[in-house]
C-alpha cells in the first residue's frame, strides 16, 4: 500500500514491482549487454526484457504483454533469430535453469531456461544422458521444442521423443502440465515439434538413458582429409552409413583451415572404445592426413568440442536441407559451392540420421523429417557487417542449387530459408493450424520458429 502523499505507480512500475526476477528497461544501464545476442546478425532492441525467475514472473509478463498490445517472445541460449522483438517483450528464462535429476526412476526435470551444458554435467554425475544437439550453449526449450538433433538421436531418439511432461504458460496466461495421458494430450503432440507456437515452456520433464559405455564417455574423434579428395570421402560416408550401427553417429564437416579446405569425418560412438574401434576402422583405413583426439572422451567434453566453431557475438546466417541420398551429382554440386563462399569462416555440417530417431511414429510428434537419411546445413559467417549480404547470397545460391535434392521435408531449426510447409507437410500442418486455433486463437506466440502457424 502507498504511504499518503506517495506518487502513483504506472503500469509499468507496478509491473516491476510484482515480478521476484527482474524488468529490464531501454534506460537500464546493462539494456544493451542483456540484448547482446550469440549471433549478432540479430540487430533487434525490445522494449522490455523480464528476467524470468519464476512461473509467476512468465505469467505475469504474459498478462502485461496483453494488456499493452506488446509482442512476445521467449530466450534462452539465444541462438535463435526469433529470440528478441523489436519494440516488444522478451522472457529471458535464463535464471530458471534448474537441473533435478531422479537417477533411480531415469528422468530429469529441467528448467526452461537451462542450457545443454547444464543438462550434461548434471546427468554424467549419475552415468545418464538426454539426446540432445552438438553446442553446449544451446538452449534446451528452443532445441527440445521443434526436435532436437545430436550425437544421441541414432541411439536415444530426438529430444524431444524424450519430453514426459512439460509445465507451459499459455496465451492466457494460465500454467499447465501438458502430458501424453492428461487432458492436455493433443497439445502435447504438437509441443513436440511446433512447441514455440503454443505457449513458454517453463519446466520439461526427460526421460533419461545409460551411457553405452556403462560410464559417462563416448569413444570418437575426427579424420580430417584434403579438399581435393572430397569426392572420395562423401562418397564413401553416404555407403558406410547405410550399414552402421545406432549406436554409431557420424557427421562431415567441410571448413577452411590453413593452408586450405578440408573434408572432417567426425564420429562418436555410444559405447566402449574396443568395440567401437573396429566398427570406425574402415573410416582411419581411408588415410586421412590427420586423426584429432581419436579415443575415449568424457560425454561433457566431447559436448563442448563445437562451441568453438561457431563462437558467440559473431556474424551467422544459416539454412538447411534434407537428403535421402548422397548422389554423385549432390557431392558434386556442393564441392563446387563451397570455395566460392565469400568468407573462410563459413562451413557445412552434414548430419548421418536414421537409428532409433527414425523408428518412431509418425503420429507420436510434430516432426515430418525424421525419415530422412542426412540433414545438411550450411552456415555462413563473416566478420563483419559489411559482408553480410553477399555471405546470404552465397548461401541462397548454394541451397537452391541443391533444393532437387532435397526431400521436401526440412528441420525448422535450420529454417533461415525454408518454410512451414518444409517443416511440416501439408496434413500435419493442418493438424497444428487446429491445435493453434484452440489452444493460441489470437495468434499471440507468432513471433516464435514457425509460430505464425495461422498464417502459415
Amino acid at each position: 500500500m502507498l504511504h499518503p502523499g506517495a506518487p502513483e505507480l504506472t503500469p509499468e512500475q507496478t509491473f516491476a514491482a510484482s515480478l521476484r526476477g527482474r524488468l529490464v528497461t531501454r534506460d537500464s544501464p546493462d539494456y544493451e549487454q542483456i540484448c547482446a545476442s550469440w549471433n549478432a546478425e540479430l540487430k533487434k532492441h525490445p522494449k522490455y526484457i523480464v528476467q524470468a525467475r519464476t512461473n509467476t514472473d512468465v505469467i505475469a509478463a504474459i498478462k502485461f504483454a496483453q494488456a499493452n498490445n506488446l509482442e512476445v517472445t521467449a530466450r534462452c541460449g539465444g541462438h535463435s533469430l526469433r529470440c528478441l522483438v523489436d519494440d516488444g517483450l522478451v522472457i529471458d528464462l535464463r535464471q530458471m535453469s534448474m537441473v533435478r535429476v531422479e537417477a533411480d526412476k531415469k528422468i530429469v526435470h529441467v528448467g526452461g531456461g537451462a542450457q545443454l551444458g547444464d543438462v550434461d554435467a548434471e546427468l554424467s554425475l549419475h552415468n545418464l544422458v538426454v539426446p540432445a544437439g552438438i553446442v553446449s550453449d544451446t538452449g534446451v526449450g528452443g532445441l527440445a521444442l521443434v526436435g532436437g538433433v545430436g550425437w544421441m538421436a541414432r541411439s536415444y531418439g530426438l529430444t524431444c521423443d524424450n519430453i514426459i511432461g512439460l509445465d507451459v504458460v499459455t496465451a492466457e496466461g494460465k500454467l499447465i502440465r501438458v502430458t501424453a495421458d492428461n487432458e492436455y494430450k493433443d497439445l502435447f503432440w504438437g509441443m513436440k515439434g511446433a512447441g514455440t507456437a503454443f505457449g513458454i515452456v517453463t519446466s520439461f520433464t526427460f526421460k533419461a538413458h545409460e551411457f553405452g559405455a556403462g560410464a559417462a564417455t563416448v569413444f570418437g574423434g575426427a579424420l580430417i582429409f584434403p579438399f581435393p579428395r572430397a569426392q572420395e570421402i562423401l562418397t564413401k560416408f553416404n555407403e558406410f552409413t547405410k550399414t552402421m550401427p545406432d549406436a554409431l553417429a557420424l557427421y562431415a564437416v567441410c571448413v577452411n583451415a590453413p593452408p586450405g579446405p578440408v573434408v572432417i569425418l567426425e564420429f562418436c560412438y555410444n559405447g566402449k572404445e574396443e568395440d567401437g574401434r573396429p566398427l570406425v576402422q574402415p573410416l582411419i583405413d581411408l588415410g586421412p592426413i590427420m586423426q584429432a583426439g581419436v579415443g575415449t572422451v568424457p560425454w561433457t567434453t566431447w559436448q563442448r568440442a563445437k562451441d568453438t566453431l561457431a563462437p558467440h557475438g559473431g556474424n551467422y546466417y544459416e539454412a538447411g536441407l534434407n537428403l535421402n541420398e548422397l548422389s554423385e551429382g549432390f557431392i558434386k554440386k556442393l564441392m563446387e559451392a563451397f570455395p566460392r563462399s565469400p568468407s573462410p569462416q563459413s562451413f557445412f555440417l552434414l548430419e548421418s540420421n536414421g537409428g532409433a530417431m527414425s523408428r518412431v511414429p509418425n503420429d507420436s510428434a510434430a516432426i515430418a523429417w525424421r525419415h530422412a537419411a542426412f540433414t545438411i546445413v550450411f552456415f555462413a559467417a563473416w566478420p563483419a557487417d559489411t559482408e553480410a549480404e553477399a555471405n546470404k547470397a552465397w548461401l541462397r545460391e548454394t541451397r537452391t542449387s541443391l533444393m532437387p535434392f532435397h526431400t521436401g521435408t526440412l528441420y525448422a531449426n535450420f529454417s533461415s530459408e525454408g518454410t512451414a510447409v518444409e517443416s511440416y507437410g501439408q496434413q500435419m500442418l493442418a493438424r497444428l493450424v487446429e491445435l493453434k486455433q484452440k489452444y493460441d486463437p489470437t495468434n499471440f506466440f507468432h513471433v516464435a520458429t514457425f509460430g505464425n502457424l495461422l498464417g502459415a
